[in-house]
């Protein structure tokens, strides 16, 4: 995988090893720094659409933020949990 900024991320530090998949009660140690991003990335958007919400001319109230759900799946639900949970 290379990354935006043209770094190239070997798939052995990104793909799950045979031994998690084959146990998988060591999966949350492997998804967790994934997880983690992935719910900072969605809170940033949540941060975004305030800011848009509050400054905007053309979106300014526009938007019911009490309202905000996230979905997802498989690891994006788990993100998307931790995201809400935070918020």
């Amino acid at each position: 995988m290379t990354l935006a900024d043209g770094t190239v991320v070997p798939a052995t530090a990104w793909a799950p090893t045979r031994a998690m998949l084959e146990d998988f009660s060591r999966a949350d140690d492997f998804f967790e720094p994934m997880n983690a991003t992935v719910s900072g990335d969605m809170r940033f958007v949540v941060r975004r659409f305030e800011a848009l919400n509050r400054g905007d001319t053309r979106l300014r109230g526009a938007m019911d933020l009490q309202r905000l759900g996230m979905a997802g799946h498989s690891n994006g639900a788990m993100a998307g949990a931790r995201a809400c949970a935070t918020e």
